[in-house]
């Protein structure tokens, strides 16, 4: 309710109108209808109490999915592999390795390492802008950008 109170605070300050379309209230600078502002308040409230069940929900539902045996937190990184519920080099971790520093050298395409690779440009980008590091196994060859993803 505060973050609602400060941002109509905002609205009125600036001298605007704040109007919800979905529900048809408006509030104007300088009107002091009762009615609009209980109305108002009242949607603050329900809009509060939903994202706290979210909360709730996504609090309750990842312990949930994380005792199930088939859990996993979206696929390995570019370079890894799944064994045993832990990450593990692929046998391409090494190759993987050379693309991308030679891609954080300039030496070679985005688009080029994606496809000598087999993955997209998309999936050759994150580990350059996460800068050098893998992840957390062992250090990468110096300046390499590491096969995150």
């Amino acid at each position: 309710m505060r973050d609602l109170s400060r941002a109509v605070d905002r609205v009125r300050d600036a001298g605007t109108e704040l109007h919800i379309v979905s529900e048809g209230p408006a509030l104007r600078p300088d009107d002091e209808d009762p009615y609009q502002t209980a109305l108002f308040q009242l949607l603050g409230v329900f809009a509060e109490l939903e994202v706290r069940i979210k909360r709730q929900n996504i609090g309750e539902g990842i312990p949930a999915r994380q005792e199930n045996e088939d859990y996993r937190h979206g696929p390995a990184p570019l370079g890894f592999e799944r064994s045993g519920g832990r990450l593990a080099e692929s046998d391409e971790h090494q190759r993987v390795v050379e693309v991308l520093d030679r891609v954080a050298r300039g030496e070679l395409s985005k688009r080029w390492a994606g496809k000598e690779l087999d993955s997209s440009r998309r999936t050759v980008q994150r580990p350059s802008k996460s800068g050098p590091s893998c992840t957390g196994c062992k250090p990468c060859p110096a300046g390499s950008p590491g096969p995150e993803a």
